[in-house]
């Protein structure tokens, strides 16, 4: 079975930060309202891809700057009233270029009291204290700008974003309504206003917001992009799309909308195009390390290892020591039997991180596929008991003693897992099922019974249980056990099946074991095994065209199982006869996999058929 079918590879999985707006026609200083950190020059969008189940972060507060010596008021040196007062001004903001914003906030501070009449100096002092932690003295510093200036739209802009951060809603709202009645073009306001609203769960508020930016703006990419990612938010999918497009229209290398919109397209099933716009969206940004990362995945989920491969290693060359990177390629080798490469992937990482005890794990089943058995045992036994890998490690080890030291030693090393209270239902699944190939049906049951006491709604445990009723002889209790399951899980194929080819086995609820076996066959429509059990039913209920039909269609996705072969040589007995019904039932007692039991009753229905030859 696949590695990533078992869920080995698991591709870690990010909060999405959707903030960012597109290359727009301004460069700006911005002030995050969340973290309320100024950062020259973040217009950009910087979007990770991964589903928000919410919007909880708001977007940066971008305040714009045009050109001239102070680019935040548009003030100009003539407008200042001291000399000395402009002296500390020039002296703050070559401090604030070199990051001191301690140093920078004191010299605005000395400004802004040789000039208390300029607004200006209060804007960059309280940006400068934003900066360096103090939200008080930078509140005051915007509330002083407001002052002299009511309608200077980025203090308010500040003050927006001070408030929002200190859960002052009800002020943070004010303050963008009134940068909007200052300039009502101002597409940032619009945008901070409705992450606000959404962020506190008022989403019909924050659409409203975003449409007023549209009747203001109509051909606005970032009212676009948020009212898709407003939808996103609330899992509507359809709507979501069809902004991301209309953002893309107007900006087609709009970063966040692109990468959203592959998003949209992989939940929505259509993983074609989600990814045609991540390739799109590495066309323009080939540095995007997380869409590549997230291509890969894609890629990896769709089990295409070759093209996932191919962008791993693509990140790898600029990002060789990731360790979920490597590991991640280790893996991909190890799925392809490239063990020399997997090895080497799997001890760089042990060289990086001794205790990476996971590791062992891959190493040991290498040396397994490789048959070497002792060194895939050192591998498995390096790994210490409190180590969270212990119980993997030591069902590996169960496995090996079952091989190498009998049934006896493996079940030992189970039961004392158990005696330990150190067991998980994979411990108790795996004893009960060494147990009831050994056909101690009853010892089983109650290893089962004790794992489900302690992980009642295991369903490998629940599974296991049922079949251990079965071949105990108890198919009625089996049953039960398996609707149980089903009831726990609608959707669980195997119970499904197996309920269902009890019935027909039995000849009962011929009806119900037809549907049963189709809706398994809904959840898993490739499994051999679960058609032959529909051309079971159908044998069953007289139907013997569909059987033989079904039938064969099982065999060739089963690869010629000899149980399937002897159905059809059942079958074929009913539509044709004796001699072609030989020919099916030859087949299955000459596959390598046949089962003494099985053998024995295939033999007896062609001596049967001799017998009753005229």
């Amino acid at each position: 079975m696949s590695l990533f079918s078992k869920n080995i590879l698991r591709p870690q999985t990010r909060v999405m930060n959707m903030n960012g707006l597109p290359p727009g026609r301004r460069q700006g200083i911005v002030l995050s309202a969340l973290l309320l950190t100024l950062a020259a020059g973040c217009a950009h969008a910087t979007a990770e891809v991964q589903p928000p189940p919410r919007i909880v972060t708001l977007p940066p507060i971008v305040i714009t700057e045009d050109e001239g010596p102070d680019a935040a008021t548009g003030a100009t040196p003539a407008r200042y009233a001291d000399a000395g007062a402009y002296s500390a001004y020039l002296r703050g903001k070559l401090a604030e270029g070199r990051g001191d914003y301690a140093k920078a906030a004191e010299f605005f501070r000395r400004a802004a009291a040789l000039d208390p009449d300029s607004p200006h100096i209060f804007v960059h002092l309280a940006e400068t204290r934003v900066r360096t932690g103090d939200l008080p003295g930078a509140r005051e510093a915007v509330v002083a700008a407001i002052r002299l200036d009511p309608d200077l739209i980025p203090a308010h802009m500040i003050l927006a974003g001070i408030a929002s951060s200190q859960q002052q809603v009800d002020e943070a709202v004010q303050a963008y309504r009134k940068v909007i009645e200052l300039a009502p073009g101002q597409e940032e306001a619009y945008v901070y206003l409705s992450s606000l609203q959404a962020q506190n769960r008022d989403i019909d508020g924050a659409e409203k917001t975003l449409q007023a930016l549209l009747e203001q703006t109509p051909d606005s990419a970032v009212a676009f992009y948020y009212l898709g990612h407003l939808h996103a938010g609330q899992k509507r999918l359809k709507q979501a799309r069809e902004f991301y497009l209309k953002a893309l229209a107007q900006q087609p290398r709009f970063q966040s909308a692109l990468a959203e919109l592959a998003l949209v397209y992989e939940l929505e099933g259509d993983a074609d195009k989600a990814v045609e716009r991540y390739r799109e969206l590495l066309t323009y940004y080939p540095h995007r390390t997380d869409i590549r990362r997230r291509l890969g995945q894609l890629y990896l989920r769709r089990n295409d290892l070759s093209k996932a491969l191919s962008e791993l290693q693509t990140l790898q060359a600029t990002d060789g020591k990731n360790l979920d990177l490597r590991l991640t390629l280790g893996l991909i080798y190890l799925e392809q039997g490239d063990y020399d490469r997997a090895m080497e992937e799997f001890r760089f990482i042990l060289a990086a991180n001794p205790d990476s005890h996971k590791i062992h794990i891959y190493i040991g089943a290498i040396e397994l596929r490789r048959g070497n058995a002792e060194r895939a045992r050192a591998s498995f036994e390096a790994i210490p008991s409190g180590a969270e890998e212990y119980v993997d490690a030591q069902l590996q080890l169960a496995l090996l003693d079952r091989e190498t030291a009998g049934a006896d030693k493996a079940h030992a090393r189970l039961q004392a897992l158990i005696a330990a209270g150190t067991a998980n239902a994979d411990v108790y699944d795996m004893l009960g099922a060494m147990l009831r190939d050994a056909e101690r049906f009853s010892e089983a049951q109650t290893v089962l019974e004790s794992g489900l006491e302690r992980f009642p709604t295991d369903e490998g445990l629940l599974y296991g249980l049922g079949v251990t009723l079965d071949l105990g002889g108890d198919w009625e209790r089996a049953v039960t056990q398996m609707e149980k399951l089903i009831a726990q899980n609608p959707r669980h194929a195997h119970a499904l099946n197996y309920v269902g080819y009890t019935f027909a086995e039995k000849k009962v609820r011929l009806d119900e074991a037809e549907s049963l076996v189709k809706r398994a066959i809904e959840v898993q429509p490739e499994d051999g095994y679960i058609l032959d059990s529909l051309g079971w039913v159908y044998y069953q209920q007289g139907r013997y065209k569909d059987a033989f039909e079904t039938l064969n269609r099982a065999r060739e996705m089963a690869q010629d199982d000899p149980v399937i072969l002897e159905h059809l040589g059942d079958t074929v007995l009913r539509l044709k006869g004796p001699a072609e019904a030989q020919m099916w039932f030859q087949r299955a007692l000459e596959h390598q996999d046949l089962k003494p039991k099985d053998r024995t009753r295939i033999e007896e229905k062609m001596r049967q058929m001799t017998d009753n030859k005229p």
